[in-house]
């Protein structure tokens, strides 16, 4: 691997990294205020259910998936597909649950179906790259390494 790609390499794992903490950080609030403000929960014989809005199941899944606690946070993401305006999310988070369990190729699918569609999602690009990389596909990491540093909302110190 070339040293450039190395640098790549790494700055591609601090980005995912650094773009999941942030997003989870900034969940921080809606999910406390989420779980206050749900609806009363039907208990019976033994079992409560309540009923989360897409936001709140979206803030809960991220913090699971950030703490790479991937059995618990599956049940939430899978419950993301059929939320509307969830299919990004769904499938980002899913991606990040395969990368994490080592299934770089299922993630790697999974990143490029969201970027066919939404080649703008940078964040999942990122993901992209490192699966690949996981996958020793060099060049095919460092392809989406220079579409997302082309990308002038990245923050400074992550395009670097």
């Amino acid at each position: 691997m070339s040293r450039e790609l190395q640098r790549l390499a790494i700055a591609c794992a601090a980005a995912g990294s650094a773009l999941l903490a942030s997003s989870a950080h900034a969940n921080d609030a809606p999910v406390a205020d989420g779980a206050a403000a749900l609806a009363k929960g039907d208990c019976s014989l033994g079992q409560c259910t309540y009923r989360l809005a897409p936001g709140q199941l979206l803030a809960l899944a991220e913090k699971l998936v950030l703490a790479r606690k991937y059995d618990e946070a599956r049940p939430l993401v899978t419950a993301l597909r059929g939320a509307p305006g969830m299919e990004i999310p769904h499938g980002f988070l899913d991606g990040l649950i395969l990368l994490g369990e080592g299934d770089a190729k299922a993630a790697a699918g999974q990143f490029r179906a969201i970027l066919e569609a939404h080649p703008e999602q940078t964040r999942v690009r990122l993901e992209l790259a490192r699966a690949l990389l996981a996958l020793r596909n060099y060049d095919g990491a460092e392809y989406h390494l220079r579409l997302a540093a082309e990308d002038e909302s990245l923050p400074e110190d992550i395009a670097r």
